[in-house]
């Protein structure tokens, strides 16, 4: 932190993302020191709301006084190139609707694949892409057997961007910083992210690596499609996880005008939920993972979601057809389910 007029600079770093905030301040003595950000957090999140709070570095003893009313605390001062400033980023800017960018990273960071599995799909990619004609912006995140976009309108004069992958901690960061009223300045290099809210900055290194020329995997709409009520068919989903196996597949097949869902427990017991649905062909019909279909349908907002597959093999895409979803879908990979996990017919 740097103390200097009547301001004091906060900055707080982990090496690959950075946070910085300027709030006011009476200073008697400008002068830079470095504590704990975790240590230093916990003691004023536990002061009085409104307390005044004194901070006063002894060099000497290689302490910072922190007090408030009775409480006094000394923290060791830490030495400051531990900590090495990762600086702004300097690129292509704009501006979003704080309210937006928070509903596309909740809508897609949750398909993101873990560190752990693919490096260069852990996190979300923001490029310019050609939507209905003309360019939109699209965030998009992918792992192995979920995808999901939200497609957003482009910010007024932006025409170009170099496409980034910003890391899964960057993106929740940017979803806590986006106001509820009002924009985010983001802006993007080739290998940084920064964004601005007020007297808050944020920065974080980017994903390094390419990654998936994800348009190439989405299929054509096809006339093999339902559409089902999304709260009821969300209200059926999660009921059926009372029985749910970690990992465990149902299968979804069409009836008379109903989506049927089916599945068994090797030790509880079988289920079959009933959706009313609009089924364009009767042929309509996949397996699937409970909970990841369950986790895809939570992730839209409209009365009705359409699913669309193919054939048996290909993937799942999941629309909204109403404006609160606009330029939000989703891929989900089927699975085979075997005779012994659904029930006996009815």
């Amino acid at each position: 932190m740097c103390a200097d007029i009547d301001e004091l600079v906060l900055r707080t770093t982990d090496l690959d993302r950075q946070m910085l905030t300027i709030i006011p301040a009476t200073v008697d003595r400008p002068g830079t020191i470095c504590l704990s950000g975790e240590a230093l957090r916990g003691i004023v999140s536990g002061f009085a709301a409104g307390a005044q709070v004194r901070l006063e570095a002894d060099a000497a003893s290689g302490r910072c006084v922190v007090a408030s009313g009775r409480s006094r605390y000394r923290l060791a001062i830490e030495p400051a190139d531990q900590h090495p400033d990762l600086g702004s980023a300097d690129g292509t800017s704009f501006d979003i609707p704080g309210r937006v960018l928070k509903n596309a990273v909740i809508r897609v960071s949750f398909a993101a694949a873990t560190m752990q599995d693919r490096p260069h799909l852990w996190g979300a990619h923001l490029d310019i892409v050609q939507h209905e004609g003309r360019p939109h912006l699209a965030l998009v995140a992918i792992d192995s057997i979920i995808f999901s976009r939200q497609i957003l309108d482009l910010p007024t004069g932006r025409t170009d961007m170099p496409g980034v992958t910003i890391p899964t901690e960057a993106l929740a960061t940017l979803a806590r910083m986006a106001p509820d009223d009002g924009d985010i300045r983001l802006t993007v290099t080739e290998s940084l992210i920064g964004a601005i809210v007020g007297e808050t900055r944020f920065v974080s290194k980017l994903v390094e690596g390419k990654f998936v020329d994800y348009q190439r995997l989405l299929p054509q709409l096809s006339r093999r499609s339902v559409t089902v009520d999304r709260g009821a068919m969300a209200a059926a989903l999660n009921r059926f996880g009372a029985i749910d196996e970690k990992g465990a597949g149902i299968s979804v097949q069409p009836g008379e005008n109903v989506l049927i869902l089916s599945g068994a427990h090797a030790s509880l017991g079988d289920a079959r939920e009933e959706v009313e649905a609009e089924i364009l062909r009767p042929d309509f019909g996949f397996g699937v993972s409970r909970a990841r279909l369950a986790h895809v349908v939570s992730k839209f907002a409209g009365e009705h979601v359409l699913f669309d597959q193919q054939d048996p093999s290909s993937p799942i895409r999941v629309l909204g057809v109403s404006d609160a979803d606009r330029g939000h879908d989703a891929l989900l990979m089927p699975m085979r389910i075997g005779a012994s996990s659904l029930p006996a017919a009815a």
